[in-house]
Formats: C-alpha cells, structure tokens, sequence
C-alpha cells in the first residue's frame, strides 16, 4: 500500500473543508488548493495501481465503496437540514419550550418535515441515488448532496475503466485513456445537449482520470534503485514542488490578464496536480514514507470527511448569522473549529459505520 497517498487524501479532503468555508485569505483569494482535481488524478492512479494486482469484481469493490455511505450522508444530511437542525439558534429555543409545555408538538414537527421539501422531489432523490446527473431548481447539475457531482463523475471512471478490464487487465488503463478521449470526440462531433453529455463528456476535467492513469505509468516505470540514487534531489525537488504549489494557488489571478488567467488555470488545473501524485508515490518508492497515524487515520476516513462537512458548515453559518465569532466566512477560530470538528466526525463515522459496513458488504458481495 502506498501510504503516502493517504496524506494526499487526508489533506485535500482538509483543503475542500476550508473552501466550503468560503473563508478568504490573502487579497479575497477562494482556493481549495486544487484539492478536488487531486482527487480525480488520485482516482485515476489507484484505479490502475489497484487491478495490476487484482481486478477481480472491479465494479462491485467501487460501488460497495462508494455508494452506501454516499446513501447513508445524502439521507442524514437532507433530513437533518430539513428538520432545521442546521439552525440551531431557532430551532434548539423550540424543542426546548415544546419538551417543557408540550412534549407532543416535537412529533408533530418531525411527521411535517420528512426530510424533503418542495424541491426535493422523489424522482431527484432517485437520481441523486443512482449517480444520475440532473438539472436542479437553481440551474446546476448537481445532486441533492450538491458535492457529489465529483461521485457522478467517479462513477463515469469505473464504467469506462470496468470495461477494458474484461478484455486486458494488463493494459485496461491504456483502453480507458482511449475511450475516454473516443467519448470526447463523439460528443463534441455530435454537439450533444442531454445532461449526461454536458455533465459527463464535454467536461475538461474528465481528462484527470487520463493523466492519474499516465501518472501509474510514469511511477511504475522508474525504478526503486533509481529513486533511491536521486532520493536528495527528489526531497529538494518536493520541497519546491510544495512552495510552488502554494504561491499559485494563493495568487489573486483575477488581477491578471486573460492570458496569464489561462496559463495559471492549465498549471494549476492540470500540471500540478499530477506532481503532487507523482511526487508523493515517488517520495515513498525512494523510502520517504509517511508513517505518522493521526494523519494516517484521517487519510482513511477522507471519504467520509468529504460526504459530512457540509452539515458543519451550514450550520455554523447559520449560527454565525447572530454570533460573528462562529462565522466562517469571516472568523479564522471557526474555520479551525470546522475543520477540528468535521476530522473528528470523519473518523468518528469511518470507525464505527463506514469500516463495519464495508466488512460487512465485502463479505457479503465480494467474493
């Protein structure tokens, strides 16, 4: 196992958490660090680290991966939010007054509010389920759980992946990079204008499956005794990479022209994100390898972390409306509370639903 990865993981689910915040640093910069396009090179990388060495039900390890949790969070997150219990400074006061005087009125208030509102039709909820992109009351295709947009687009990857599995494991990354971009050419020839087009194909962003997948190539290519030969300059060449990495992506861009707009976009839509994975699993392969727990265990409970931390969020906001200290747009000690707070409900959640249930069903499924 790459261990390294799971500090990747840990830290770009860390760095979506301080986006959602809407906190800004600097001169009004907004930036998860690219967190989310490290994810998709991630997802391609480990897709084909994973089936070199076995790639046996490919589909039903993603999908007993992916989607019960994604279920689990969309459901608790849609009825905790429509019960009102992201706004606790209005609705604590009113449980509290009915529990004294009328204890009857709580039922009441839950057998109204079924966790859907008016938007919140069962068709969306079925389409949010089944990874099945949709245009929402607001314009956006996104699903109700609006972070899993990202999910949709996994979901896209193990598809197209799963196929060239059945005709060559050895070279089903090389067979998904090819119709992945056969895909692409078909859509724009086409000018297709269903959603599935929009959302799936015509997106830029898809081609980070491509390069995580060039990224396996490159790393299994190079070997350990190579690594270890350059393990200094590879250290120093890290370093750079990390400071790099984060004056672009603490930049105001907007200050630019177009033309650097467009070639900050490319570096640090496309470029950079495939360093950080090919430098974290190179830094590993030479005997740079990351072995501190706390961070270990958040690595595995990212996934977890990335379905949950809007349910924080929403609800510091809310609170933040009367107490300014608890704002994260505004407050750095609240987005350090979110943060600390989110981490340890991720693990919370990953320990004792996420792990058990994953036992459970690979047992059940897996065979």
């Amino acid at each position: 196992m790459i261990t390294n990865l799971q500090v990747i993981r840990a830290l770009a689910a860390l760095a979506i958490v301080f986006y959602h915040t809407d906190f800004r640093l600097f001169s009004d910069v907004h930036t998860d660090f690219t967190a989310v396009r490290i994810f998709f090179v991630l997802s391609g990388f480990i897709m084909s680290y994973s089936t070199r060495k076995d790639s046996r039900n490919f589909l039903v390890k993603r999908v007993v991966r992916i989607v019960p949790l994604y279920w689990i969070s969309t459901t608790l997150i849609l009825i905790w939010g429509n019960l009102g219990f992201t706004n606790p400074y209005r609705v604590l006061p009113l449980f509290l007054n009915w529990l004294i005087k009328s204890p009857f009125q709580i039922l009441v208030w839950i057998q109204q509010n079924h966790g859907l509102d008016n938007q919140t039709t069962l068709l969306a909820l079925v389409k949010s389920f089944f990874f099945i992109p949709y245009i929402n009351s607001g314009g956006n295709i996104k699903p109700l759980l609006g972070i899993g947009w990202t999910l949709n687009l996994e979901i896209f990857f193990y598809l197209i992946f799963a196929l060239p599995l059945k005709i060559s494991k050895k070279y089903a990354p090389i067979l998904a990079i090819i119709f992945i971009g056969t895909i692409e050419l078909m859509t724009k020839s086409l000018e297709c204008d269903l959603t599935l087009c929009l959302f799936y194909y015509s997106q830029n962003i898809v081609w980070l499956f491509v390069i995580g997948i060039i990224c396996f190539y490159i790393w299994d290519a190079v070997t350990e005794k190579t690594t270890k030969k350059f393990k200094g300059l590879l250290l120093w060449s890290a370093i750079f990479l990390a400071i790099t990495f984060f004056v672009l992506n603490l930049t105001p861009i907007a200050e630019f022209s177009v033309f650097v707009q467009t070639i900050f976009y490319y570096i640090g839509g496309y470029i950079l994100p495939a360093l950080v994975i090919l430098c974290t699993v190179l830094l590993q392969k030479a005997g740079w390898q990351c072995t501190w727990a706390p961070i270990l265990l958040l690595g595995d409970a990212s996934y977890a972390l990335y379905l949950t931390h809007t349910l924080f969020i929403e609800t510091f906001a809310n609170i933040g409306q009367h107490f300014p200290l608890f704002d994260p747009k505004t407050s750095p000690i609240s987005v350090l509370l979110i943060l600390g707070m989110t981490s340890l409900f991720a693990i919370v959640v990953y320990k004792k639903v996420e792990l058990p249930l994953l036992k459970y069903l690979r047992i059940k499924f897996v065979t």
